[in-house]
């Protein structure tokens, strides 16, 4: 089976965002992100129109330098799109919580931003800086290693308690064998691009939503199939409950020697998980379901709607037949003493 199928992921997210025009409200809550950028872009346009008029008509600047213009340029967008960094990875977020069908307000996005911008701050920066060395190596390394770590947005978002290695190491275990996939994906809306060139911007309004869809789309796939075949267990996407072990310093669910998200192996203390010391109580904490990452914010104040309860696995219980009785005398056969009279 495909696992991801690019057409009809696309499909579907257009379906979906075109269900009760969602697109609209998924693009006013991510344009205070594009305005951010956008006001960069105006700056460094003024910047550039200012020197060519000092350069014209000598109104005692320095002559139009376009080295230093870039380079002014360059920094502005780059810090820019450093202290966006959290709100980025919000953004996946953001667009998950709408396909898990929470139906999150536009503020939810910069709530979560402002809520773990130190966390996703150090994850999305490290993963920035730790593409930027690889590009030095002619490039290549740094362009697979950005296709690596994709996911590392919404690993994050789905369990903020892991640090910035870990989540770089599960994206690159839910993308091996599909970096490819990920790099026509990102081909296959070149047109769009080029479409929101073309209209000064004014696309994006569409085209922003539908590739944020799309790529979130393409995460809850590659999750379901790491679960599915055991690349990944269920509880790397899941906060890590408080209390217990956990409170005493100690990870219950990943072991020093053992990552959680490698392969099925009888170490890997997800696939069978260790046995409680004698005298404690063994570790009873099922984790939610991976679609109920929700996040307190997602419900509108003053509405009234309680969030989801997370989901919990029913425990199988084990059917034990009763004893024969017998109907004559209502005691109880033994089957032991039954079967040596006969």
């Amino acid at each position: 089976m495909e696992v991801l199928n690019r057409a009809a992921i696309k499909k579907e997210a257009r379906l979906f965002i075109g269900q009760n025009n969602r697109w609209g409200k998924m693009f006013l809550a991510y344009l205070p992100i594009l305005l951010a950028t956008g006001a960069v872009s105006a700056i460094t346009t003024g910047i550039s129109v200012a020197r060519q008029f000092s350069e014209l008509f000598g109104g005692g600047y320095a002559a139009y330098d376009p080295a230093l213009e870039f380079q002014i340029s360059f920094n502005l967008f780059s810090l820019v799109d450093i202290l966006l960094i959290p709100f980025v990875c919000a953004a996946a977020g953001y667009f998950l919580n709408h396909l898990r069908g929470f139906q999150p307000e536009w503020k939810s996005l910069y709530k979560e931003g402002a809520h773990f911008y130190g966390k996703y701050f150090v994850v999305g920066f490290l993963r920035e800086l730790f593409i930027g060395l690889w590009s030095l190596l002619f490039i290549i390394p740094g362009i697979v290693k950005s296709y690596a770590w994709y996911m590392v947005p919404y690993i994050i978002h789905d369990n903020p308690t892991l640090d910035a290695k870990h989540a770089r190491e599960i994206s690159d275990c839910l993308t091996q064998g599909f970096k490819s996939d990920l790099f026509v994906l990102d081909l296959s809306f070149i047109l769009w691009d080029m479409l929101v060139g073309v209209t000064g911007g004014i696309a994006s309004i569409y085209v922003v939503p539908y590739q944020m869809t799309t790529k979130a789309m393409y995460y809850e796939n590659l999750k379901a199939y790491a679960i599915s075949t055991g690349r990944v267990a269920p509880e790397v996407f899941s906060p890590i409950p408080q209390g217990g072990a956990w409170a005493q310093g100690q990870n219950p669910y990943v072991s020093p020697q053992q990552p959680p998200y490698t392969a099925p192996q009888q170490a890997n203390p997800y696939t069978q998980r260790p046995a409680a010391p004698q005298g404690e109580p063994g570790n009873t904490f099922t984790p939610p379901a991976p679609e109920d990452t929700f996040r307190p914010w997602d419900v509108p104040p003053g509405t009234g709607q309680t969030p989801p309860q997370p989901a919990r696995s029913a425990q199988p219980t084990q059917q034990t037949s009763a004893p024969p009785v017998d109907t004559q005398t209502g005691e109880t056969i033994n089957r032991e003493e039954k079967e040596q009279d006969e």
